[in-house]
């Protein structure tokens, strides 16, 4: 179904992006709206396309740390000359917007989480002036801007001994698979090293995983991190559902997440912010980074083992005998050592989502 009708309706919405004064045509904003609504109906308007060189003045990789929690210093690809509150003892965490995204949304309060109890080079990558966009075209810029991370990462570590291994890409929605594509880069770039961890937070799906699965060197996969872990929240729509990690995580079986049941979106009540909007027609693939929130400073989200949902359900999940154990947490404290495969957990429909015993 082409859902192009929804255009008529393009005036009650609005902008709202606090961090940049991004102006978007009209025309741009109509088609947002009806990508929006076309994923969400799995409707086939998606293409290919060139798009623009990126400008680096308009993608900003903002540096915290615990001596500078609110403001931070803002890096560029090419321009990385103040380096001096970066710590290469601590881990480094890198955190990537999706679609529509900016700073703004769940990466500060990540950022606050994990500033709030512990030491860490917390890096926000701002590509807002790109991920607004028609979806095809934001898809078509992510390469460029993944590749200049890379090389943003490299001249860290070569002028702050910034360490790998100390290095944890986290990307939401399209910048879950920009964060695949980072360590794709760096891998080629330096000959083999690897980042030691990337986590896809319900990676995109559309021209990614659907209508077809692409090769792996365009997408999030396993072999882009020593380890690689996914959250998959949305897989009927936004998300892809192809199992890209290490270990692959489906709480309340990676659909419809407890709460967003009632969403009731209709064609009447298209009004307020794009990002407002965007948050009510994708309210499962928006809890993914929210669990990874609140997993920064709570292991609560045990998981189990298990081959598909309807085992799970069923409570007929079958321990594989190569593996010592068939619960892990899903989350910041995800073992790394956890074995590979499918675990499966419950939430609740409001925060705290983690679930008490007796629930």
């Amino acid at each position: 179904m082409n859902l192009f009708f929804c255009l008529i309706v393009v005036s009650t919405v609005t902008i709202e992006n606090s961090e940049a004064d991004i102006e978007v045509d009209e025309t741009i904003l109509q088609r947002i709206v009806t990508d929006i609504l076309n994923i969400l109906y799995r409707a086939p308007i998606f293409e290919r396309i060139t798009c623009d060189s990126v400008n680096n003045s308009l993608v900003n990789f903002d540096l915290y740390t615990s001596q500078n929690k609110d403001e931070p210093v803002i890096l560029r690809a090419g321009e990385v000359n103040n380096l001096t509150l970066f710590n290469p003892s601590l881990e480094t965490k890198l955190l990537i917007h999706g679609w529509i995204g900016n700073v703004t949304d769940w990466m500060r309060l990540a950022k606050n989480e994990y500033l709030r109890t512990g030491d860490y080079n917390i890096i926000l990558l701002d590509w807002s002036a790109y991920a607004l966009n028609m979806y095809s075209q934001s898809v078509c810029f992510l390469k460029e801007i993944a590749e200049k991370a890379a090389h943003l990462l490299i001249q860290i570590r070569d002028e702050a001994n910034l360490d790998f291994n100390k290095t944890h890409v986290i990307g939401h929605s399209l910048g879950g698979q920009m964060a695949g594509l980072i360590g794709q880069n760096i891998d080629k770039l330096t000959g083999g090293e690897k980042v030691y961890r990337i986590t896809g937070l319900d990676a995109a799906g559309p021209l990614f995983c659907y209508p077809v699965l692409e090769d792996n060197d365009k997408r999030i996969t396993s072999d882009d991190a020593y380890f690689v872990d996914g959250i998959h929240t949305s897989e009927e729509d936004y998300g892809c559902d192809d199992p890209y990690g290490h270990v692959n995580f489906y709480p309340n079986c990676g659909r419809t997440q407890a709460g967003c049941e009632s969403t009731n979106f209709t064609f009447s009540n298209i009004t307020g912010s794009l990002q407002n909007i965007f948050d009510r027609v994708s309210c499962s693939h928006q809890r993914a980074p929210i669990y990874w929130i609140e997993s920064i400073n709570s292991d609560g989200f045990v998981s189990v083992f298990c081959s598909t949902c309807a085992e799970y359900i069923l409570e007929t999940c079958e321990r594989d005998e190569n593996i010592t154990t068939d619960i892990c947490i899903m989350g910041e404290h995800l073992s790394l050592s956890t074995p590979k495969g499918k675990y499966y957990l419950s939430t609740r429909s409001t925060w705290p989502y983690v679930m008490n015993d007796d629930e």
